[in-house]
């Protein structure tokens, strides 16, 4: 976040500023371990106030962030919670490949508005598998984002390596869905030679 370090250094820059000066004040003062005291305690709340204007600021951005849309008039999800009322989402296939297992995702608007899920919600263990015993497999691959039309649908498939016991189950963002029969798709045939003439 470029936009939040270049505050972060200004408010740093100010800070060692405003410090520097009370310092300087404090210093004439004072003498001993009296001066101790008063610049420790002007260093104390001089790194309180650039703590909370930094994280203020970031609280700013995220906000600011939510409330405009994006060029094509998506609004973005960044966290679980903001899927719920906007995304409903349903598992659609369960299938075992050569190389493992692939659950596809299906994610559904239900506003009149786009909406593009981003940002740490498709993070490490925002998508798992869960056998019967609840053991987990994390998905192999990751998604940056995926923008859902306005009253439309679309889907993500998540890569799993495959376990001795079937998945039971998908856990998404934190809610548990029942996997459909899973289905196995044949082996690919060999690559036969052709025949010796």
């Amino acid at each position: 976040m470029p936009l939040f370090s270049s505050a972060s250094s200004t408010m740093t820059r100010v800070g060692s500023a405003a410090l520097f000066a009370l310092f300087a004040l404090t210093l004439t003062h004072c003498s001993g371990e009296t001066t101790k005291d008063a610049v420790g305690t002007v260093t104390k709340k001089t790194a309180e106030n650039i703590k909370g204007a930094v994280a203020g600021i970031a609280i700013g951005i995220e906000e600011g962030r939510k409330q405009v849309t994006s060029r094509d008039g998506a609004v973005v999800i960044d966290k679980a919670n903001e899927l719920d009322g906007k995304i409903a989402i349903e598992i659609i296939k369960h299938v075992r490949t050569e190389n493992g297992v692939a659950i596809t995702i299906s994610f559904a608007n239900t506003t009149e508005q786009p909406y593009r899920i981003t940002g740490g919600i498709f993070g490490k263990d925002a998508i798992l598998a869960l056998d019967k015993e609840g053991f987990v497999a994390r998905a192999k691959n990751e998604i940056s984002d995926l923008t859902v039309p306005p009253q439309a649908k679309d889907v993500a498939v998540f890569h799993f390596e495959a376990k001795e016991t079937p998945f039971s189950r998908l856990r998404a963002f934190g809610k548990d869905y029942p996997l459909p029969a899973q289905t196995v798709l044949p082996a690919s045939p060999a690559t036969s030679s052709p025949p010796a003439s």
